[in-house]
């Protein structure tokens, strides 16, 4: 029995364009087409007949093919379900063969988002090759009801899904990312800065100023004028130190808040230089300790996040900036390193060389 043809081909006699020529193009029309729509090849000339009907073979051997890949897709559950999970995640292995790192707060986060969203809501039993973006718009609405409108958690959850259909794409495992141009929801404050001059008050020459003790002077001093991050800070040692050339290697880092030691953020290193004050400020702390880490506690451990947030807001408010004036200006410890992006800029700074310096 002779099987039934896929498509058949049309030569059309185009409409004469403005100098008067006419052209034959190929069309073609699919056997499972109830409408009997006829689409263009493309493919011009009564005896290109072969290239039209290789082009259409083509076409119909990709729509095959997808066909075939959903038909086996797995839902997003199932694809989904070793991701955030060291040893089986095949994002955290990218990153690795890549030297890039991923934190195990955020491993761990990434995870609960999955677990107690993702895969509790219906999109996580639809296959994955057919999940549209609409499908991630309806998903974000469904998340803002259920969270009562917590933005900023919405667009955590989000980009955990962002993450997993870009995996996804890297390896082809889908033709297209869904969740590109899936934007956020919170609007995104930026930290607020410190004038030059307000700078110049709060880190005195001579004395400590509105801050309790040198260590805390100097850490913050560092902050405002090498644009160093607080993980940065955290894991500075005396070693990374050149007191004599003025300068500082920053090549490591302690992740968010935890006490994982690694490079500092996008995983390069760079080399920052000390302001005579900064200097001073270090020689006199190194009278106390000179191994180890530069900022620490008594038994030789990296302070705490709430050790240096506290220290803050202290001698924000002992220098008289008020709690309402540091919440309308969000006013936190890395305003400092957007103080020192700003001086600088204003100052005529080469703003590649800025970007390299800070990091």
């Amino acid at each position: 029995m002779r099987a039934q043809k896929e498509f058949s081909l049309t030569l059309v006699t185009l409409k004469p364009d403005r100098k008067g020529k006419t052209k034959q193009v190929w069309y073609y029309r699919r056997s499972d087409d109830p409408n009997r729509r006829k689409k263009t090849t493309g493919v011009i000339g009564k005896r290109n007949r072969w290239q039209a009907e290789v082009y259409v073979r083509k076409i119909l051997a990709e729509e095959h093919e997808q066909e075939a890949k959903t038909l086996a897709s797995p839902t997003l559950r199932e694809y989904a379900e070793p991701f955030f999970i060291e040893g089986s995640c095949p994002h955290i292995a990218r990153l690795r063969q890549e030297q890039k790192s991923m934190g195990a707060n955020h491993i761990k986060k990434s995870r609960k988002w999955l677990e107690d969203h993702i895969f509790t809501d219906a999109i996580a039993e639809k296959p994955i090759t057919e999940i549209k973006r609409g499908d991630l718009f309806d998903f974000r609405g469904r998340l803002l009801d259920k969270l009562e409108g917590k933005r900023n958690t919405v667009d955590k959850i989000m980009s955990t899904v962002k993450t997993i259909f870009l995996e996804a794409w890297n390896r082809d495992d889908i033709l297209s990312n869904p969740a590109y141009r899936v934007g956020l929801v919170h609007k995104k404050i930026h930290h607020g800065a410190f004038t030059a001059e307000e700078i110049q008050k709060l880190f005195p020459v001579d004395g400590l100023g509105s801050w309790p003790d040198q260590e805390t002077y100097a850490i913050f001093l560092l902050a405002a004028t090498s644009g160093m991050r607080w993980g940065e800070l955290r894991a500075l040692a005396w070693r990374q130190i050149d007191l004599d050339a003025g300068t500082i290697l920053v090549n490591r880092a302690y992740k968010a808040a935890s006490n994982e030691l690694g490079l500092p953020k996008w995983n390069k290193t760079r080399t920052t230089f000390l302001t005579p004050k900064a200097a001073a400020a270090l020689r006199t702390l190194r009278k106390k300790r000179q191994v180890g880490l530069v900022f620490c506690d008594s038994r030789g451990r990296p302070h705490a996040y709430k050790w240096w947030n506290g220290g803050f807001h202290t001698a924000m408010a002992k220098a008289g900036f008020s709690q309402k004036a540091r919440t309308e200006r969000n006013l936190k410890p890395h305003s400092f390193r957007a103080s020192t992006n700003t001086i600088l800029l204003d100052q005529g700074a080469n703003p590649a060389k800025v970007r390299a310096a800070l990091g």
